[in-house]
């Protein structure tokens, strides 16, 4: 039945305060489970990211560039939202939950669907979510895990295009769910307004040049 139904089976009924997610290639630093339970040291902090590292950078020019873009996401972006203690998406390679934030929407969570159809990727972000519903998702830098990218294209490809899917849905919820006035509801936002200001822009300054003027350009 997939992932999610087999993640709640366990955690419907687990006793634990935090639960952690891990991938099947997750590799964790000796010191990575310790450092993540720390931010819980507020009960405010529901949600905690880890930091991940790409562990096969050098295998070719594709594992290095995609290790080059972990780096300003991890810990660019994360650590900037998570200085407003507001992370919207943790990676499933490395995260943590208070374990009643997660139980509080069994049943919900493994049947999430989208214009009736079921929704089994992007579990990460939608566990981040609700961290954000219940109070703050930090991201814990020292917390370090160790993953592998893919090496091939196809896969990459395969990768980015599931990836992007389930940000395009999460991105309804975000609207739905989150208030206003809260600064999760507006990064989103700004993101859109980033992604159509980038294809209307170069648009814009093509229509307003003179076909002469390109044999200058």
């Amino acid at each position: 039945r997939g992932k999610r139904h087999a993640q709640m089976e366990v955690l419907a009924t687990d006793v634990s305060d935090i639960v952690i997610t891990l991938d099947s290639d997750s590799i964790l630093d000796s010191k990575a489970i310790h450092e993540g339970l720390q931010p819980f040291a507020d009960p405010k902090v529901h949600s905690v990211a880890g930091m991940v590292v790409v562990l096969n950078s050098r295998n070719n020019l594709l594992t290095f560039m995609t290790s080059m873009l972990y780096l300003p996401f991890t810990r660019g972006l994360r650590s900037a939202q998570s200085v407003l203690k507001r992370v919207m998406v943790n990676s499933g390679t490395l995260a943590f939950y208070r374990t009643p934030t997660i139980q509080k929407y069994a049943g919900v969570y493994e049947n999430e669907r989208f214009r009736g159809k079921p929704m089994q990727m992007n579990d990460d972000s939608l566990m981040t979510m609700y961290g954000l519903l219940e109070g703050h998702a930090v991201h814990q830098p020292s917390a370090i895990c160790f993953t592998l990218v893919p090496v091939k294209v196809s896969h990459y490809l395969n990768q980015q295009f599931r990836w992007m899917r389930g940000t395009f849905v999460r991105t309804f919820w975000w609207f739905r769910y989150m208030k206003l006035t809260s600064i999760t509801f507006w990064m989103p936002v700004m993101e859109l307004t980033q992604l159509l200001l980038s294809i209307v822009i170069p648009v814009a300054l093509l229509m307003q040049t003179e076909p002469g003027d390109l044999k200058h350009i």
